[in-house]
């Protein structure tokens, strides 16, 4: 092999992520220790959707794929720049800047084990003729967060619910219930951006005589802001059954004391 070295760096880092819409800007370094001829230079910027587990109801296995994002830049008039007028590359190190965008509308990064992926990929590919029309390629994994449309109506609305639980006393004897009602300000929220959320406790249980010593109930309450991942998937052998998997992960995670009279 006459290309020694073939190397895409992304401007960018794994654990600095790009939202939909965003440039990505990388470079691709090669160093050549005799001339070569080459076909062309094109990177691929690409989005892939896996899920897989094997049922335990029917103990079968089950698995998807599906690519969603297939993006091409074709840098081969860029590289030409570096070849001879028979498109043969120089001897010796070359660098090749490329840009592109990621859509809009794509799906967030997930990697959760037995259940699927969202992974993200730029392959960087020079095709060699010389060798038997093999290719040089050189892969960067990275991270995509979706870009949620925070000008649509509905997201600047409120989300009001209410829980009851029923208080029991000795005996299974109804003592009155604890209504709990949490308000968030907004639906709509993007990495980084603080949402407001109120939340009411109110006691309808029964009220100790007045003759009794009270004493302060301490309560907490736990808030969370969780994120559900729905995941699918076909049988290996038969696509007419679908099996589905959810889970639910605790993203952040507060706890308050109150006091209920």
């Amino acid at each position: 092999m006459k290309v020694d070295y073939f190397e895409v760096t992304l401007d960018k880092g794994i654990d600095e992520p790009y939202l939909g819409g965003d440039p990505i800007k990388g470079i691709i370094e090669m160093m050549c220790s005799k001339q070569v001829r080459i076909n062309g230079l094109i990177v691929r910027l690409t989005g892939v959707a896996e899920t897989g587990w094997r049922s335990r109801q029917d103990d079968l296995p089950y698995e998807s794929r599906h690519t969603f994002m297939d993006e091409q830049i074709d840098l081969t008039t860029t590289i030409a720049e570096h070849c001879t007028d028979d498109f043969e590359l120089h001897e010796g190190k070359h660098c090749v800047e490329f840009e592109g965008r990621i859509p809009l509308d794509v799906l967030s990064s997930v990697e959760r084990e037995n259940h699927g992926s969202i992974r993200y990929m730029c392959t960087a590919l020079m095709a060699i003729p010389e060798d038997g029309d093999t290719e040089v390629v050189s892969e960067k994994t990275f991270r995509v967060f979706s870009l949620l449309n925070l000008d649509a109506p509905y997201l600047h609305d409120k989300s009001l619910v209410t829980e009851e639980e029923e208080v029991t006393g000795c005996c299974g004897r109804r003592k009155g219930a604890i209504i709990a009602t949490m308000q968030i300000e907004q639906i709509g929220v993007m990495p980084g951006m603080t949402s407001k959320i109120s939340l009411t406790v109110e006691n309808k249980t029964k009220k100790r005589k007045k003759w009794m010593r009270k004493k302060e109930n301490h309560e907490c309450v736990l808030l969370s802001l969780c994120q559900q991942l729905d995941f699918v998937a076909v049988n290996r052998n038969d696509p007419m059954l679908i099996d589905r998997k959810s889970i639910t992960i605790a993203v952040e995670s507060h706890v308050r004391i109150f006091f209920l009279n």
